[in-house]
């Protein structure tokens, strides 16, 4: 059975490439990095490819599984262990958001 995939906080496209091997199709895709949305142009030209999650109002009607990981910089050490109410692992919560739109 092929779902319709949206990737949240996609880098490079590692899982969306993924599922789409596997038979899946990704409906849209949102990386803020430049540089990953450069590659991720490449990888699925014609793909809708949104910047920011905080600007995305919803999700694609359709849409049955959603994938990523959320940035996970304040939850390490490395980022001061800020937890997950940190600038940018606080991301967490527009996935809930969009959820909530479906």
């Amino acid at each position: 059975m092929q779902m319709n995939v949206v990737g949240l906080f996609a880098g490079v496209g590692g899982i969306e490439l993924g599922l789409e091997s596997a038979g899946h199709r990704t409906n849209l895709i949102c990386e803020i990095d430049p540089a990953a949305r450069a590659v991720l142009r490449a990888r699925f030209p014609g793909l809708r490819l949104h910047d920011d999650i905080r600007t995305l109002e919803k999700l694609p009607k359709g849409t049955e599984l959603v994938a990523g990981g959320f940035p996970c910089q304040d939850i390490s050490q490395a980022g001061g262990t800020k937890g997950i109410t940190g600038k940018n692992s606080g991301l967490v919560n527009e996935v809930f958001r969009l959820l909530r739109t479906t």
